[in-house]
């Protein structure tokens, strides 16, 4: 297991030193990071080895190996916003309550791959079969990018907030990788002869 540092991170906490904002920041990628502690830990529980934990500009990003077993991902899925509500429920620090919200609420967005992506191709995956979760969650990803990235734009334009820009281009280099891994997947799913229905 490898721990990568992505140089924009630098660019994004400098930032929110300039705005004074660091502290709000830091507290910020802290549980961002417990956030997907929770996700490694539920993997090392089903025995998957974790191959790289890339500290991005607006998150953490753990990369397993293969998940064989679509219950198994859901699980994985599931258990970093589980983690965050847990804590946003049971601390008693405003701050800490609101970021931990945050966390959660940003990672259920059904956008693959966030974790509400993650659970939705997960459920389609036992229903429709992989092909056509793959199919769906792909396209519905496309459409809330472009929403995002307009709610994005109008926030800078109008407030002077860029969060969810920064957001955008995260998620976007995010599913750059997936669609590389999904590619891997078919192959996979085609050589086990595993249905596509």
């Amino acid at each position: 297991m490898c721990i990568k540092l992505h140089f924009y991170l630098v660019i994004v906490a400098i930032y929110f030193y300039a705005i004074h904002k660091l502290n709000l920041f830091l507290i910020f990628y802290l549980f961002a990071i417990f956030h997907e502690l929770a996700h490694i830990l539920i993997a090392l529980i089903f025995r998957i080895k974790v191959q790289e934990i890339a500290l991005l500009p607006v998150g953490v990003c753990a990369k397993f190996d293969y998940i064989d077993h679509t219950i198994k991902e859901t699980i994985i899925a599931a258990a970093g916003p589980l983690f965050s509500i847990v804590v946003g429920l049971i601390s008693k620090d405003l701050q800490i309550r609101n970021v931990n919200f945050a966390i959660a609420f940003l990672n259920l967005i059904p956008l693959y791959p966030l974790d509400g992506g993650r659970l939705l191709r997960g459920a389609m995956q036992m229903f429709f079969g992989y092909k056509k979760s793959i199919v769906f969650s792909n396209y519905l990803a496309k459409v809330l990018l472009v929403g995002l990235a307009i709610a994005g734009i109008a926030l800078a334009v109008y407030f002077k907030n860029f969060s969810l820009i920064f957001l955008d281009i995260y998620i976007f280099f995010l599913i750059k990788e997936e669609v590389k891994k999904d590619r891997i997947r078919k192959v996979i799913h085609s050589l086990l002869g595993e249905s596509d229905s």
